[in-house]
């Protein structure tokens, strides 16, 4: 529910290092039926749903993520 300006000012100010995607009209929210935030999504390059968590997530468990996204077809 962020404004683009928002995102992308926090993306730079913070470092942000991977992709992170906007969703206008929560398209892609509707889709992945998601419950709120904060949940994280881990999605692997042919479009798979690696990983999914509801709630707070830390750099491991991002990491761990990632992974799994990385390694799924």
């Amino acid at each position: 529910d962020d404004e683009t300006d928002t995102v992308k000012a926090y993306v730079k100010d913070n470092g942000v290092e991977w992709t992170v995607a906007l969703d206008p009209g929560s398209v892609a929210a509707l889709d992945f039926g998601t419950r709120g935030q904060p949940e994280t999504y881990a999605i692997s390059p042919s479009g798979v749903v690696a990983a999914a968590k509801y709630g707070k997530m830390s750099p491991k468990e991002l990491e761990l993520f990632l992974a799994a996204a990385r390694q799924t077809a």
